[in-house]
């Protein structure tokens, strides 16, 4: 080909010269005068003077592999410029190790591509989330088609920012071995917004069950979709009953008509609420006056989705209105009378609220002087349980040698129910303390509070021998001085139920538990029956003889208040004989 002459005739000549092999690629004309890429290979031979005389070689018609080359090359490049366009996160991976990154990689992690491609595919992966993203990375470049290809998780940014993203990913074949490619999209701001809307959903749900007014939705067609409690109380209706009917079905026919006529303006769009009195027929057969106020929820096309009704019983607002009309009309000269009953009824008033005011005052003083005869009972129960023990320690020293073994035993069993008194005392101030306690949130070393309380465990045995095992970098937000308190009655009892264990061993850990963290604690000890487990958190409730395992049982109950002041739930697994786990939760 007239562009490829030059350079072969060079190469060639520099081969001739030497007397040496020579490589060359260019394009050959046919006699169809087409051309074809030929890959030629030889050597040129020499005399004996060193000057070369002939040559051989061997020509190859590469045209194929030159043309896929091309094909390739123009590949590479479309895929180049699609995915640094695109507003996604695009890697691929092989061998765990970042082979591509394009900048929107960058942009979301915050490392440079020089560091992408010097890390492992999951080396910004948040920790909670490794596991399943490592799992699910290794399985798709080994070709694993049936691994899911879509999920979220969270990463860790350079600046140590947690995000959340959305990755899609697929397994391919790259330079003729398996690999997987993946695209992903940071979504930390849909998270927080959905976050948002679950807890606008809760205080929605909250509202709406617990209302004293009646809250129902409704449909187009006059169904009820949905009802709390308070609607129930004023129709008689349990809401199975009323799905099977309409809301025109159990209203008083004399209203029918003014309620039906509001409705199909709300309909037609001609107002968006209304409010109006009217009769509902009670399962009963009564008839109850209500309060309705109805308004609609629409969608983003505007129309119409649901009607939500708020239903309030007036009914003796509508016979005292009823009532009185007919007094005004029947006691129209007796104006003044009925303005001194009104002065009366202000000073009653008045009065009924100076007594709730001496009442609430009452009420915190007889709360103080309840918490002072705690404390007073407390130290008046103490004293007669520590002279009784005081005493009989004095008969055990003094007279031991003069008492036969019944008697050292009866004194011994007064000494340890003395002290068996004593510690149930103190748990149920315990109780009462924890009751009235308000709790100071902040972020929490998880693991160092549990290493923590393990040390003083064992330094209070220091011959038992456990395998503690404590999840690194655990973190909680929660108040400092209730954790303590739950992590000394969770651990103590798995280190009291575990004595008789020849290996015992403990793990303190961390889950995902349905999108939520649950920690856990547990051992292989005693355990308990199922059976029993609505016992486990009730105070003074024991699953195990006292001879067999000393304590209260009141540290399970003082677990379960922590949880609940913390707005979170607690709940344990076991296998008796086989060990026990506590998981729990905060809000």
């Amino acid at each position: 080909h007239p562009k490829d002459y030059d350079s072969v005739v060079k190469e060639l000549g520099i081969s001739e010269k030497k007397c040496s092999n020579y490589h060359v690629f260019y394009r050959f004309r046919k006699n169809n005068d087409s051309y074809v890429y030929i890959e030629d290979n030889g050597i040129f031979l020499s005399d004996d003077n060193g000057k070369a005389v002939s040559m051989i070689g061997i020509m190859k018609d590469v045209s194929e592999r030159k043309i896929a080359e091309k094909n390739l090359q123009e590949s590479e490049q479309k895929f180049r410029v699609l995915t640094e366009t695109l507003r996604a996160g695009v890697i691929l991976y092989q061998n765990n190790k970042l082979m591509y990154v394009n900048k929107e990689v960058e942009n979301i992690t915050g490392y440079s591509q020089k560091e992408l491609l010097e890390m492992n595919f999951w080396g910004f992966t948040h920790p909670d989330y490794l596991d399943i993203v490592m799992g699910r990375g290794k399985k798709r470049q080994a070709g694993d088609t049936k691994v899911i290809t879509k999920y979220e998780f969270k990463i860790v940014t350079k600046e140590g920012a947690e995000k959340w993203i959305f990755i899609s990913g697929n397994a391919i074949r790259f330079n003729d071995a398996p690999a997987a490619i993946s695209s992903f999209i940071d979504i930390t701001q849909r998270k927080k917004i959905e976050n948002e809307l679950r807890n606008s959903e809760k205080r929605f749900r909250s509202y709406f069950e617990n209302s004293m007014i009646g809250m129902a939705i409704t449909s187009l067609s006059k169904g009820w979709v949905e009802i709390n409690d308070t609607v129930s109380v004023i129709l008689g209706y349990s809401f199975e009953e009323l799905k099977k009917m309409s809301w025109a079905d159990i209203t008083h026919p004399d209203d029918l008509k003014v309620d039906e006529d509001k409705f199909e303006l709300l309909l037609a769009d001609e107002i968006n609420s209304y409010s109006l009195e009217k009769r509902f027929i009670r399962k009963s057969g009564e008839s109850v006056w209500t309060q309705i106020n109805i308004s609609c929820v629409r969608k983003e096309d505007d129309s119409i989705d649901y009607i939500i009704a708020l239903i309030e019983d007036i009914s003796e607002l509508v016979e005292y209105r009823n009532n009185l009309e007919k007094m005004v009309a029947d006691r129209t000269k007796e104006v003044e009378k009925i303005q001194k009953s009104l002065v009366y009824l202000m000073e009653d008033v008045n009065e009924t609220n100076s007594n709730l005011n001496r009442a609430n005052i009452n009420i915190e003083a007889s709360n103080k002087e309840l918490e002072a005869f705690s404390y007073s009972v407390s130290h008046d129960l103490r004293a007669p349980l520590t002279r009784m023990d005081g005493f009989s320690k004095v008969l055990l020293d003094m007279y031991k040698d003069k008492l036969d073994e019944q008697a050292v035993h009866y004194l011994n069993r007064i000494r340890s129910s003395s002290e068996n008194m004593s510690n149930l005392i103190s748990a149920m101030l315990s109780l009462s303390r924890l009751t009235r306690s308000k709790i100071s949130r902040k972020q929490l070393d998880f693991s160092s509070l549990c290493n923590q309380v393990k040390e003083n465990l064992e330094a209070a045995e220091p011959n038992r021998k456990l395998d503690f095992q404590v999840e690194e970098n655990l973190k909680i937000y929660a108040d400092e001085k209730f954790v303590r308190i739950l992590l000394e009655n969770l651990l103590g009892n798995a280190f009291k139920f575990t004595k008789k264990q020849q290996n015992p061993v403990i793990m303190i850990g961390k889950k995902i538990i349905k999108e939520k963290e649950v920690f856990f604690i547990q051992d292989n000890g005693d355990g308990f029956d199922m059976k029993y487990y609505h016992k486990i958190f009730t105070a003074f409730q024991r699953l195990h003889a006292e001879k067999e395992f000393e304590g209260t049982g009141i540290g399970l109950a003082i677990v379960q208040r922590i949880i609940n002041k913390h707005g979170g739930e607690i709940w344990a697994e076991s296998v008796q004989g086989k060990g026990a786990t506590f998981y729990f939760s905060l809000a």
